[in-house]
């Protein structure tokens, strides 16, 4: 028999390890299309799960936009406006104003000429006002409330209602009552503020505060203090636990801190209602 030549060797030699080399981008190319294949199945499957949450925060964006559409409506219907106006804020929002409860220059008392001799007139639409605004929350968001959502419903919205006082941009007086008074050291008080519109500002502010108050203690006082019936919400408790009182100065004023005239507009309570879609925390 003939021995094998070297040259016949080496060709054994590079066909093997070529068919080795082969084999080998054989089994990688098989391992980057099973990566690949996981990869689309992957990305498919957080598509349907960025589909699945987009559909449901447009759902909870049309359903509060629909509810606090349906409160606009129903307050609109129900609220005399000689004594008190209800407007949109923005697609989550409304702004009561109680037009028929005004407010002398410098003075936190209500000006309150009822139709009514036995209540006041932010005491005749206390019930149409916080029966359908509380009712409301209660559907939308009872955690504000103090109150556990069903486990099958959770909030649909995040809500804040504010009673928000405002006065003119005149320098307020001093008044007990109203909570201002005199500033002894207003270079202390301006912190960054004008010296010569700190008194003014610092007043004001108080002032309006004072008058959220009144409105606020007309309305608890023409609910009282009876308890909710079982199961159900009472009034005295959403006014409680919901609304927030706050003053705002002249802020509503153009120009206020050189404004000296007189705005009797001014002088006025608003309850601001916004109703924000709750997404629980998440994001897309």
């Amino acid at each position: 028999m003939a021995a094998a030549r070297p040259s016949d060797r080496f060709s054994h030699s590079l066909t093997d390890l070529m068919a080795g080399i082969a084999a080998i981008f054989l089994v990688i190319a098989v391992i980057f299309m099973v990566r690949a294949q996981q990869s689309e199945k992957r990305a498919l499957r957080e598509k349907e799960a960025a589909s699945k949450r987009a559909m449901l925060y447009e759902n909870k964006i049309v359903s509060t936009r629909d509810a606090v559409e349906r409160l606009f409506s129903t307050l609109s219907a129900e609220l005399p406006k000689e004594i008190a106006t209800v407007e949109r804020d923005g697609a989550f929002g409304l702004e009561i104003e109680f037009t028929a409860a005004t407010f002398e220059k410098g003075a936190c008392a209500l000006v309150d000429h009822p139709r009514s001799k036995r209540r006041s007139n932010v005491q005749q639409v206390a019930d149409p006002v916080l029966r359908n605004v509380c009712q409301f929350a209660l559907e939308n968001d009872p955690t504000s409330l103090g109150m556990s959502a069903p486990s099958h419903n959770a909030p649909s919205a995040k809500l804040s209602i504010t009673l928000e006082g405002h006065t003119d941009a005149v320098r307020a007086g001093t008044s007990a009552r109203c909570g201002t008074a005199a500033i002894a050291n207003r270079e202390e008080l301006a912190r960054g503020v004008q010296a010569k519109t700190a008194e003014k500002l610092y007043n004001n502010v108080r002032l309006s505060g004072a008058r959220a108050q009144e409105v606020f203690f007309a309305l608890r006082e023409a609910i009282g203090d009876a308890p909710p019936a079982p199961g159900g919400l009472g009034l005295a408790q959403c006014l409680d636990h919901l609304f927030v009182v706050s003053g705002r100065g002249p802020a509503a004023t153009k120009d206020w801190e050189t404004t000296v005239a007189e705005d009797s507009k001014q002088r006025k309570v608003v309850m601001k209602i916004q109703a924000l879609p709750d997404f629980g925390g998440t994001s897309l």
